[in-house]
This record gives C-alpha cells, sequence and structure tokens, in this order.
C-alpha cells in the first residue's frame, strides 16, 4: 500500500467545447515507479489495484487544507521483489 496525494489519481481531459475538466482515474490506468536508474528503466514498477482518495478531496481541491490524501493498494511483482 502507497500514500500518495489524491491529485495523483486525477486526468484533466477535454469536452466539446475544449473545456478541461477533471476525471477520477481508474485503478488499471496508474501505475507506480520506484528509483529510475535510467532512461526508462526504473528498478520497480508496481500496477496499482485499487485507490481510495479521501472523501473531502472530491469537494474541496484545495492542496493546502490537508485533504489532498490518497491511498494505493499495490501489485508488486514476485520477480522484481
Amino acid at each position: 500500500m502507497i500514500q500518495t496525494c489524491g491529485h495523483n489519481f486525477f486526468k484533466f481531459v477535454k469536452d466539446k467545447e475544449k473545456k478541461r475538466f477533471p476525471v477520477h482515474c481508474k485503478p488499471n490506468d496508474a501505475t507506480f515507479y520506484l528509483q529510475r536508474d535510467a532512461e526508462g528503466n526504473w528498478l520497480l514498477e508496481m500496477r496499482v489495484i485499487d485507490i481510495t482518495v479521501y472523501p473531502g478531496y472530491y469537494n474541496d481541491k484545495d492542496f493546502k487544507n490537508g485533504t489532498d490524501f490518497a491511498l494505493a493498494l499495490v501489485e508488486i511483482p514476485i520477480d522484481q521483489y
């Protein structure tokens, strides 16, 4: 399990009028990487299998008030551990 920021699980998309709005990422849309050792090469790649974002963050996306918090359940490949 990884503790991180809620905004790590949002991506921005454009609607028909080209206005940007946030969309919550699905677990399979996210990957965590550990210790980069070269361009595009990482010591460990962890696939996110579940996400929990602090409920208050959805209503108040202010990074200064402590609600920008999330937990990610990750899968660590046995051959990389």
